[in-house]
C-alpha cells in the first residue's frame, strides 16, 4: 500500500523479466511418445521420450525474431541425473536450429531431461540458455511406476504376496520369493532400477528380456496374463489382471534366459522351468554357491524316508523347492505326470506324518499354507523330488 493524496491506495507490483537481447528465446521437440502418467492413476496421456528412438529439437522462437546469421552458432545442451544421482550437463555435438537427438543412454530413462539451445557469436554469447524440459518413459511405459512401486514394496515386506497368476513361472516365482526372503533390499532395488531401465545385474544374472516386453498394456492387450473364471468356474468381470509388480517381475527375468518367452497369456511352453534353469537361477541369480539337483522323471513310490531328510536339510539352513504334479495341490491320485502340470513348491518345513497323511507347510500361489494335510496315497502319486541350494 502506499500513501497518495492524503487516501490508501493499492498499487500493483509487476515483476519485469528483462528480453533476452539476442539469441535462442524458445525451443521445442516433436514426435513425443505415449506413456503412463506415472501418478497412481494406471492412464496414460504422458508424452515423453522412449530409449531407443530419435527425436527431432528445434528453436521455435528467436529473441526479437532475429536468428544468427550462421545456423551453426546455435549450441545445444542436455542435462540429466546420471549414476550416482549426479547431475551431468553435456554438450550435444550437432549445431543449428533444428537438430535430431538420439534418446540412447538408459540412465535417461524414469526421469526429466532438460535441454538448452543458446547463441554463440564470435566475441559474445547468449546470457541466458532457452530450455525445455521433456520426461523420459521408464522402460516398461505402459505401466504406472507408483502402482509398481507399491506393489514392489508390498513384496519386499511380505514376499508371500509374490503370484505368478495365470503362468507356467512357479520356478522363477520360487527363487525370486526366496530372494525376497532372504535379500529383500537386493531384492527391492534392482526390481526398481528394472523398470527403470529394463537392464540390471542381480549378482551374476543379467535381466535384459525380449524388447516386446516394453510394449505390452496390460488394460488393453488381451494377451497380458488375466484370469476371466474363478475356480468353481464362474465368469470373472472385469477379468482378473495379474498385477504390474509380478509380471515385470517374473515375466522379464524369466524372458531374460528365454528371449522367445514375450510375457503373453498362453505361453506356457516357454515359460516352463526346467530343472537346468532351476540351476541357473539358483545359482546365478540367487547367488547360491551350491546347488543339487534331486528331481526324478518317475513317482510312486513311498516317500516317507525322503520327506524325513527333506525336512533335515531344510533345518540346516538349505532352500528347498519341490517338483510335484499340480493334482497334489488338489488332493488328487495321479500316476501319469503332464508337462503343463509341473509344479514347484517352496517347502517351509514343519514335516509330520501318521498312517495316512503327510503334513507340511509350503509357499505357492501368493500364499504360505501351514501344516497342510495331504493323504500319503496322493502326495506319493505326485511327488517328482526337489531342487536344494544355499
Amino acid at each position: 500500500m502506499a500513501v497518495e493524496y492524503g487516501k490508501w491506495q493499492k498499487i500493483e507490483r509487476k515483476e519485469l523479466t528483462p528480453p533476452i537481447p539476442f539469441g535462442v528465446e524458445k525451443i521445442e521437440i516433436l514426435n513425443l511418445d505415449e506413456g503412463s502418467k506415472n501418478d497412481g492413476t494406471e492412464t496414460f496421456g504422458n508424452y515423453g521420450m522412449i530409449y531407443g528412438k530419435s527425436y527431432k529439437l528445434r528453436v521455435s522462437n528467436f529473441a526479437h525474431s532475429m536468428p544468427p546469421k550462421n545456423k551453426n552458432d546455435i549450441k545445444w545442451q542436455v542435462s540429466y541425473l546420471g549414476k550416482g544421482n549426479v547431475l551431468t550437463l553435456m554438450h550435444i555435438q550437432k549445431t543449428g536450429s533444428e537438430i535430431i537427438f538420439n534418446c540412447d543412454n538408459l540412465d535417461y530413462c524414469g526421469q526429466t531431461i532438460s535441454f538448452y539451445a543458446y547463441v554463440r557469436e564470435s566475441g559474445k554469447e547468449q546470457n541466458n540458455k532457452a530450455k525445455l524440459e521433456i520426461f523420459c518413459h521408464n522402460r516398461f511405459r505402459w505401466f504406472d511406476k507408483k502402482v509398481f512401486e507399491r506393489e514392489l514394496l508390498d513384496r519386499k515386506k511380505s514376499p508371500k504376496k509374490l503370484d505368478q497368476h495365470n503362468t507356467s513361472l512357479c520356478g522363477t516365482a520360487a527363487i525370486i520369493y526366496q530372494l525376497a526372503v532372504n535379500k529383500n533390499v537386493l531384492f527391492y532395488n534392482s526390481y526398481l532400477e528394472f523398470f527403470r531401465t529394463g537392464k540390471v545385474k542381480i549378482n551374476n544374472f543379467l535381466l535384459s528380456p525380449n524388447k516386446e516386453l516394453f510394449d505390452m498394456k496390460p488394460d488393453v492387450n488381451f494377451d497380458y496374463p488375466y484370469f476371466d473364471k474363478d475356480s468353481e468356474g464362474n465368469p470373472i468381470s472385469p477379468p482378473d489382471l495379474m498385477s504390474s509388480a509380478d509380471w515385470i517381475i517374473l515375466a522379464g527375468t524369466r524372458s531374460s534366459d528365454n528371449l522367445s518367452y514375450t510375457g503373453k497369456r498362453g505361453e506356457d511352453l516357454d515359460a516352463i522351468n526346467w530343472p537346468s534353469y532351476m540351476k541357473k537361477a539358483s545359482v546365478n541369480l540367487y547367488g547360491a554357491s551350491t546347488f543339487n539337483d534331486k528331481t526324478s522323471i518317475i513317482t510312486g513310490f513311498d516317500y516317507l524316508e525322503k520327506m524325513r531328510e527333506i525336512d533335515l536339510l531344510y533345518k540346516n539352513g538349505w532352500n528347498i523347492v519341490l517338483l510335484i504334479d499340480s493334482d497334489m495341490l488338489s488332493h488328487e491320485v495321479s500316476f501319469f505326470g503332464c508337462l503343463t502340470q509341473y509344479h514347484w513348491i517352496v517347502y517351509k518345513g514343519g514335516f509330520s506324518y501318521d498312517k495316512t497323511h503327510f503334513y507340511l507347510s509350503y509357499w505357492c500361489w501368493h500364499e504360505e499354507y501351514k501344516n497342510m494335510k495331504i493323504r500319503r496315497r496322493v502326495f506319493n502319486t505326485n511327488f517328482y523330488g526337489y531342487v536344494m541350494y544355499k
